[in-house]
Protein backbone atom coordinates (compact mmCIF):
# COMPACT_ATOMS: atom_id res chain seq x y z
CA UNK A 1 0.00 0.00 0.00
CA UNK A 2 3.13 2.21 0.71
CA UNK A 3 5.90 2.24 -1.45
CA UNK A 4 7.98 4.93 0.30
CA UNK A 5 9.89 3.96 3.83
CA UNK A 6 9.30 7.49 4.53
CA UNK A 7 5.75 6.96 4.06
CA UNK A 8 5.11 3.81 5.96
CA UNK A 9 7.28 5.46 9.00
CA UNK A 10 4.50 8.39 9.15
CA UNK A 11 1.43 5.68 10.09
CA UNK A 12 3.48 4.49 12.92
CA UNK A 13 4.92 7.65 14.98
CA UNK A 14 6.74 7.63 18.27
CA UNK A 15 6.40 3.30 18.19
CA UNK A 16 9.44 1.69 18.51
CA UNK A 17 9.82 -2.34 19.25
CA UNK A 18 12.35 -3.62 21.28
CA UNK A 19 14.13 -7.18 20.32
CA UNK A 20 16.66 -9.12 21.93
CA UNK A 21 19.54 -10.02 20.00
CA UNK A 22 19.48 -13.86 19.63
CA UNK A 23 21.74 -14.89 17.51
CA UNK A 24 20.50 -14.95 13.70
CA UNK A 25 16.77 -15.88 15.32
CA UNK A 26 15.81 -12.00 15.38
CA UNK A 27 16.20 -11.08 12.04
CA UNK A 28 12.81 -12.17 10.05
CA UNK A 29 10.74 -10.13 12.53
CA UNK A 30 13.31 -7.32 12.43
CA UNK A 31 13.52 -6.64 9.01
CA UNK A 32 9.40 -7.18 8.75
CA UNK A 33 8.97 -4.51 11.26
CA UNK A 34 11.45 -2.22 9.48
CA UNK A 35 10.16 -2.73 6.12
CA UNK A 36 6.83 -1.88 7.59
CA UNK A 37 7.85 1.52 8.82
CA UNK A 38 8.48 1.23 12.31
CA UNK A 39 11.09 1.98 14.39
CA UNK A 40 13.46 -1.31 16.11
CA UNK A 41 16.00 -1.52 18.95
CA UNK A 42 17.89 -4.70 18.81
CA UNK A 43 19.44 -5.04 22.30
CA UNK A 44 22.19 -7.39 23.31
CA UNK A 45 21.09 -9.89 26.08
CA UNK A 46 23.70 -9.19 28.63
CA UNK A 47 21.67 -5.86 29.30
CA UNK A 48 18.01 -7.10 29.37
CA UNK A 49 19.30 -10.03 31.49
CA UNK A 50 20.81 -7.02 34.32
CA UNK A 51 18.06 -4.94 34.03
CA UNK A 52 15.89 -7.28 34.59
CA UNK A 53 17.62 -7.82 38.20
CA UNK A 54 16.44 -4.74 39.06
CA UNK A 55 12.80 -5.60 38.75
CA UNK A 56 10.37 -7.24 41.01
CA UNK A 57 9.48 -9.71 39.35
CA UNK A 58 11.85 -13.00 39.41
CA UNK A 59 9.65 -15.39 37.55
CA UNK A 60 10.50 -16.06 33.61
CA UNK A 61 7.74 -16.61 31.31
CA UNK A 62 7.24 -15.44 27.35
CA UNK A 63 4.47 -12.82 28.17
CA UNK A 64 6.40 -11.64 31.46
CA UNK A 65 10.21 -11.40 29.28
CA UNK A 66 8.14 -9.51 26.41
CA UNK A 67 7.07 -6.78 29.83
CA UNK A 68 10.55 -6.84 30.74
CA UNK A 69 11.91 -5.94 27.57
CA UNK A 70 8.87 -2.85 27.08
CA UNK A 71 10.01 -1.92 30.77
CA UNK A 72 13.80 -1.47 29.04
CA UNK A 73 12.46 0.23 26.42
CA UNK A 74 11.04 3.16 28.28
CA UNK A 75 13.31 3.81 30.90
CA UNK A 76 16.62 3.42 28.44
CA UNK A 77 17.90 5.47 25.69
CA UNK A 78 17.69 3.70 22.64
CA UNK A 79 20.04 3.12 19.65
CA UNK A 80 17.67 2.47 16.56
CA UNK A 81 18.63 -0.79 14.14
CA UNK A 82 19.09 -0.02 10.51
CA UNK A 83 18.88 -2.79 8.07
CA UNK A 84 22.27 -3.69 6.77
CA UNK A 85 23.81 -2.70 3.32
CA UNK A 86 23.20 -5.88 1.35
CA UNK A 87 26.76 -6.41 0.37
CA UNK A 88 28.14 -6.26 4.36
CA UNK A 89 25.29 -8.85 5.63
CA UNK A 90 26.67 -11.06 2.67
CA UNK A 91 30.09 -10.43 3.56
CA UNK A 92 29.57 -10.86 6.98
CA UNK A 93 28.23 -14.30 6.40
CA UNK A 94 31.25 -15.31 4.34
CA UNK A 95 33.68 -14.13 6.36
CA UNK A 96 32.31 -15.61 9.72
CA UNK A 97 32.15 -19.20 7.19
CA UNK A 98 35.50 -19.20 6.49
CA UNK A 99 36.36 -18.43 10.61
CA UNK A 100 34.67 -21.47 10.82
CA UNK A 101 36.28 -23.69 8.35
CA UNK A 102 39.90 -22.15 9.59
CA UNK A 103 38.72 -22.77 13.25
CA UNK A 104 37.72 -26.67 11.91
CA UNK A 105 40.84 -27.29 9.95
CA UNK A 106 42.92 -26.76 12.98
CA UNK A 107 40.86 -28.82 15.09
CA UNK A 108 41.41 -31.83 12.85
CA UNK A 109 45.26 -30.84 12.52
CA UNK A 110 45.59 -31.16 16.51
CA UNK A 111 43.93 -34.52 16.01
CA UNK A 112 46.42 -34.87 13.42
CA UNK A 113 49.34 -34.15 15.27
CA UNK A 114 47.70 -35.67 18.67
CA UNK A 115 47.67 -39.27 16.65
CA UNK A 116 51.01 -39.12 15.07
CA UNK A 117 52.68 -38.86 18.84
CA UNK A 118 50.69 -42.05 20.00
CA UNK A 119 52.12 -45.22 19.99
CA UNK A 120 51.10 -47.50 16.56
CA UNK A 121 48.63 -44.67 15.32
CA UNK A 122 46.33 -45.63 13.15
CA UNK A 123 47.40 -44.77 9.60
CA UNK A 124 43.47 -45.23 8.01
CA UNK A 125 42.93 -42.43 10.58
CA UNK A 126 45.57 -40.50 9.93
CA UNK A 127 44.31 -40.98 6.05
CA UNK A 128 40.50 -39.40 6.52
CA UNK A 129 42.00 -36.62 8.69
CA UNK A 130 44.06 -35.72 6.34
CA UNK A 131 40.92 -35.99 3.32
CA UNK A 132 38.91 -33.64 6.05
CA UNK A 133 41.69 -31.34 6.12
CA UNK A 134 41.82 -31.18 2.40
CA UNK A 135 38.38 -30.90 2.02
CA UNK A 136 38.58 -27.64 4.30
CA UNK A 137 41.24 -26.10 2.56
CA UNK A 138 39.15 -26.52 -0.93
CA UNK A 139 36.19 -25.03 0.57
CA UNK A 140 38.29 -22.20 2.42
CA UNK A 141 39.46 -21.35 -1.05
CA UNK A 142 36.66 -21.01 -3.07
CA UNK A 143 34.95 -18.96 -0.15
CA UNK A 144 38.02 -16.71 0.11
CA UNK A 145 37.15 -16.29 -3.77
CA UNK A 146 33.92 -15.58 -3.31
CA UNK A 147 34.38 -12.66 -0.95
CA UNK A 148 37.26 -11.04 -3.35
CA UNK A 149 35.00 -11.39 -6.12
CA UNK A 150 31.95 -9.87 -3.69
CA UNK A 151 34.04 -7.14 -2.51
CA UNK A 152 35.28 -6.00 -6.48
CA UNK A 153 31.53 -5.61 -6.97
CA UNK A 154 31.62 -2.33 -5.18
CA UNK A 155 34.07 0.00 -6.01
CA UNK A 156 34.24 2.15 -3.30
CA UNK A 157 34.92 -0.39 -0.91
CA UNK A 158 37.29 -2.17 -2.60
CA UNK A 159 39.67 1.38 -3.03
CA UNK A 160 38.97 1.57 0.61
CA UNK A 161 40.00 -1.81 1.45
CA UNK A 162 43.05 -1.50 -0.82
CA UNK A 163 43.95 1.83 0.84
CA UNK A 164 43.86 0.24 4.55
CA UNK A 165 45.99 -2.69 3.60
CA UNK A 166 49.12 -0.46 3.77
CA UNK A 167 48.77 -1.15 7.41
CA UNK A 168 52.20 -3.81 7.97
CA UNK A 169 50.01 -7.12 9.32
CA UNK A 170 46.96 -6.63 8.25
CA UNK A 171 45.61 -8.51 5.83
CA UNK A 172 42.38 -8.94 3.24
CA UNK A 173 39.94 -11.57 5.52
CA UNK A 174 40.32 -9.00 8.55
CA UNK A 175 39.97 -6.09 7.09
CA UNK A 176 36.66 -7.47 5.31
CA UNK A 177 35.23 -8.85 8.81
CA UNK A 178 36.26 -5.44 10.60
CA UNK A 179 34.18 -3.62 7.74
CA UNK A 180 31.50 -6.15 7.53
CA UNK A 181 30.81 -6.87 11.62
CA UNK A 182 30.33 -3.17 11.66
CA UNK A 183 27.85 -2.49 8.42
CA UNK A 184 31.17 -0.63 7.64
CA UNK A 185 31.06 1.40 10.49
CA UNK A 186 27.46 3.06 9.67
CA UNK A 187 26.24 3.16 13.14
CA UNK A 188 29.91 3.81 14.87
CA UNK A 189 29.81 7.23 16.23
CA UNK A 190 33.53 7.20 17.85
CA UNK A 191 36.29 5.02 19.12
CA UNK A 192 35.35 4.57 22.40
CA UNK A 193 32.02 3.06 21.16
CA UNK A 194 34.05 0.76 18.50
CA UNK A 195 35.77 -0.52 21.93
CA UNK A 196 32.80 -0.85 23.46
CA UNK A 197 30.76 -2.77 20.56
CA UNK A 198 34.13 -5.18 20.33
CA UNK A 199 34.32 -5.83 23.51
CA UNK A 200 37.88 -4.54 23.84
CA UNK A 201 36.67 -1.26 26.21
CA UNK A 202 38.40 -1.49 29.72
CA UNK A 203 36.27 -2.56 32.88
CA UNK A 204 37.70 -1.29 36.13
CA UNK A 205 37.51 -3.32 39.77
CA UNK A 206 38.70 -1.06 42.70
CA UNK A 207 36.84 -2.99 45.25
CA UNK A 208 38.12 -5.09 48.19
CA UNK A 209 41.44 -6.96 46.78
CA UNK A 210 41.06 -6.45 43.66
CA UNK A 211 42.02 -2.40 44.57
CA UNK A 212 42.99 -0.96 41.11
CA UNK A 213 42.43 -4.33 38.67
CA UNK A 214 41.47 -3.84 34.73
CA UNK A 215 40.48 -5.76 32.04
CA UNK A 216 38.46 -5.75 29.18
CA UNK A 217 34.78 -6.14 29.18
CA UNK A 218 34.96 -9.28 26.67
CA UNK A 219 30.77 -8.02 25.96
CA UNK A 220 30.41 -7.48 22.57
CA UNK A 221 31.13 -8.87 19.19
CA UNK A 222 32.95 -11.96 19.83
CA UNK A 223 34.01 -11.86 15.62
CA UNK A 224 34.85 -8.40 15.42
CA UNK A 225 37.26 -8.90 18.56
CA UNK A 226 38.78 -12.45 17.32
CA UNK A 227 39.34 -10.62 13.73
CA UNK A 228 42.00 -8.41 15.07
CA UNK A 229 43.51 -10.77 17.89
CA UNK A 230 45.85 -12.58 15.71
CA UNK A 231 46.26 -10.25 13.49
CA UNK A 232 47.72 -8.60 17.00
CA UNK A 233 50.49 -11.49 16.96
CA UNK A 234 51.90 -10.76 13.43
CA UNK A 235 51.65 -6.56 13.73
CA UNK A 236 53.82 -6.91 17.03
CA UNK A 237 56.56 -8.48 14.46
CA UNK A 238 56.55 -6.70 10.98
CA UNK A 239 55.27 -3.31 12.11
CA UNK A 240 57.93 -1.36 13.60
CA UNK A 241 54.95 1.26 15.32
CA UNK A 242 53.00 -1.38 17.09
CA UNK A 243 55.68 -3.09 18.19
CA UNK A 244 57.38 -0.60 19.75
CA UNK A 245 53.73 0.22 21.56
CA UNK A 246 53.80 -3.79 22.56
CA UNK A 247 57.55 -3.11 23.93
CA UNK A 248 56.43 -0.52 26.09
CA UNK A 249 53.57 -1.82 27.87
CA UNK A 250 56.21 -5.24 28.40
CA UNK A 251 58.71 -2.13 29.91
CA UNK A 252 55.39 -0.99 32.26
CA UNK A 253 55.49 -4.62 33.46
CA UNK A 254 52.11 -5.59 31.82
CA UNK A 255 51.47 -9.18 30.80
CA UNK A 256 52.25 -10.25 27.55
CA UNK A 257 48.92 -11.46 27.00
CA UNK A 258 47.61 -7.73 28.61
CA UNK A 259 50.29 -6.29 26.23
CA UNK A 260 48.97 -7.95 22.82
CA UNK A 261 45.29 -7.38 23.63
CA UNK A 262 45.89 -3.75 23.77
CA UNK A 263 47.34 -3.96 20.62
CA UNK A 264 44.78 -6.01 19.02
CA UNK A 265 42.08 -3.20 20.21
CA UNK A 266 44.47 -0.56 18.79
CA UNK A 267 44.69 -2.22 15.53
CA UNK A 268 40.72 -2.13 15.46
CA UNK A 269 41.15 1.48 16.19
CA UNK A 270 43.44 2.11 13.74
CA UNK A 271 41.03 0.23 10.92
CA UNK A 272 38.41 2.58 12.22
CA UNK A 273 40.62 5.86 12.13
CA UNK A 274 41.97 5.58 8.24
CA UNK A 275 38.31 4.04 7.15
CA UNK A 276 36.53 7.32 8.29
CA UNK A 277 39.49 9.55 7.03
CA UNK A 278 39.73 7.61 3.50
CA UNK A 279 43.50 7.91 4.36
CA UNK A 280 46.55 5.44 3.86
CA UNK A 281 48.82 4.24 6.97
CA UNK A 282 51.32 6.35 8.32
CA UNK A 283 53.85 4.56 10.38
CA UNK A 284 55.45 7.49 12.00
CA UNK A 285 51.77 8.59 13.11
CA UNK A 286 51.80 8.65 16.85
CA UNK A 287 49.67 5.67 18.11
CA UNK A 288 50.33 6.39 21.87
Amino acid sequence: MYSDLQTRRKMNPGVCFVLEATGVYYENLAYFLRESGFDISVVVPHKTKNHAKTLKQKSRTDKLDAGKLATYGLEKELTLWEVPYRIMKELKALTREYSSLKDMKAEVMNRIHAQKHSYQPLKKILKRHEQIIRLYEKQMKAVLQQIKDLVKTDEELNRKIKKIMSIDGVGFITLVTVVSETNSFSTIRNSKQLASYAGYDIVIDDSGKKKGKQSISHIGNSHLRASVYMPAFSAIQCNKTLREFYQRLLAKNKLKKVALIAVARKLLLLIYTLWKKDEEYNPDYNLA
